[in-house]
């Protein structure tokens, strides 16, 4: 009986590569400055693809495929600007980072993109979730886009 006690409880308390955090970036992602609405409108990421388009004629629809490459979790990336408007609550929230390699494309520019994710419970309008997506061109040059993760 002790025995089936201690394997319940490795059971129970192992890490396990949860749905939840392996594909967190999966939904429809808004842009949040002008530029951004402008160029990317929002971004949509499926199992397979992610898309956007911007609001203007000159930004239609690019739709991509790609896989994820990396996933890490910290409360900092040295590539993603830090939120000036984040209160003191929120210093050392986890996020997970997601790099993801983009399929080649004449419609992108980008080889990758880094997708950040707050792990957090806070209510989905909190500014925890104004975030940056980073695109990182084939030049090696990297553009930050402002976006809204929060998922109502």
């Amino acid at each position: 009986m002790k025995y089936l006690l201690v394997i319940l409880i490795a059971i129970f308390t192992s890490p396990v590569k949860s749905d939840e955090i392996t594909k967190k970036y999966i939904g429809v992602w808004g842009a949040w400055s002008t530029a951004g609405m402008a160029i990317y409108a929002s971004f949509r990421i499926d199992e397979n693809y992610i898309s956007w388009a911007g609001h203007r004629d000159i930004s239609p629809e690019c739709k991509v495929g790609y896989k994820v490459i990396e996933h890490i979790s910290a409360t900092t990336h040295q590539d993603v600007p830090a939120n000036s408007f984040i209160s003191d609550k929120h210093k050392n929230i986890v996020f997970d980072y997601f790099k993801i390699e983009l399929d080649p494309n004449e419609c992108s520019d980008f080889l990758h993109m880094l997708l950040p994710f707050p792990r957090t419970d806070a209510f989905y309008t909190d500014e925890i979730y104004n975030t940056y997506f980073i695109g990182y061109r084939k030049n090696g040059s990297k553009e930050s886009i402002l976006v809204n993760v929060g998922n109502p």
